[in-house]
């Protein structure tokens, strides 16, 4: 009755490898969609940097050189200024994302190796 059973007629085991797969090509599923939304977080950032670029561009003036006089000058600089940190922040965001879709696609590949080795051949991805 309590006899040791055997390993190939096991139905526990077929179960659990089942499981395992279904939990993996899930597992992939989920890395492949946060890859995506990291992607077109990206993007976002990339058409923020490009308006703020396209913003602290100099305005061109007719009158040559600006006077002392004109107090919009250090106003203009100080945004300026702003506009350029927020860039520098912006670009060191997109960096972080960038690192974060590398460490996502290495355990994305791992995963389907593992996949190819347990035998399910393609994901059902």
């Amino acid at each position: 009755m309590y006899g040791k059973r055997s390993r190939r007629g096991d139905p526990g085991t077929a179960a659990d490898r089942l499981i395992a797969e279904l939990e993996s090509e899930f597992d992939l599923m989920r890395l492949e969609r946060y890859m995506s939304e990291l992607e077109r977080k990206d993007e976002r950032l990339v058409e923020e940097i490009d308006a703020l670029k396209a913003r602290i561009e100099p305005p061109t003036r007719t009158s040559g050189r600006p006077s002392l006089r004109d107090t919009g000058l250090i106003r203009r600089w100080g945004g300026a200024l702003a506009t350029v940190g927020r860039i520098f922040w912006l670009k060191a965001r997109r960096n972080r994302l960038a690192e974060e879709w590398r460490r996502c696609s290495i355990v994305a590949d791992d995963i389907r190796f593992a996949l190819r080795v347990m035998g399910v051949g393609s994901p059902r991805v």
